[in-house]
């Protein structure tokens, strides 16, 4: 089974190490083939919103750049593993690059899901999502918008399964090595 884990921490944060440390770990206990993405050392243009990747190249973004094959990566693995440092209740920019320029995988047809209205699935297969939040000390409120945000995005993603956690700056390893074993069987992928 393949795992992509996009690490979207930024410069000189350091949070997120041990929680990456961890969850390779619990990756490998589970005979994962797991492939780490920085995404701040990655080129990426933002998105521009031109529609390319539905109307011109299907399925694939019209911008030249290392993106492309972030996105090729993330639709062939089996599990995406997303860590973020929780910025005003969403992800890191790096991270939010990212999804963005994902929306080819999607198509440019609309469904309602729950009342609400996403994309159509272009493809029949879409990974899990396990998605690992930071933030500098427990705050409820954030960590409801942030836990919102990714379930609305795991549906119009169309994962099969999804867990979100947040964890807290500084945060005791077995605390995080719970945490990241509670996702893991949370999105099925243990057994």
């Amino acid at each position: 089974m393949r795992a992509l884990l996009l690490d979207g921490s930024r410069m000189g944060e350091h949070d997120l190490e041990t929680v990456r440390k961890v969850m390779m770990e619990e990756l490998a206990a589970l005979d994962w083939d797991v492939e780490v993405l920085k995404l701040r050392d990655i080129e990426m243009k933002p998105c521009t919103g031109c529609f390319g990747c539905w109307i011109r190249t299907p399925g694939i973004c019209v911008i030249k750049d290392d993106a492309r094959e972030v996105t090729r990566k993330m639709i062939q693995a089996d599990l995406l593993v997303i860590l973020t440092p929780v910025t005003f209740g969403g992800y890191s920019s790096e991270v939010k690059n990212a999804l963005d320029r994902s929306l080819g995988l999607m198509l440019p047809y609309f469904t309602k899901i729950n009342g609400h209205t996403h994309h159509k699935p272009r493809y029949k297969r879409y990974p899990s999502w396990l998605v690992m939040g930071s933030i500098p000390s427990p705050d409820p409120e954030l960590e409801a918008i942030f836990r919102d945000l990714v379930g609305r995005n795991v549906t119009n993603g169309h994962a099969p399964s999804h867990s979100v956690e947040v964890v807290t700056e500084g945060q005791d390893i077995e605390e995080v090595r719970k945490l990241a074993r509670t996702s893991l069987e949370r999105t099925g992928v243990t057994g």
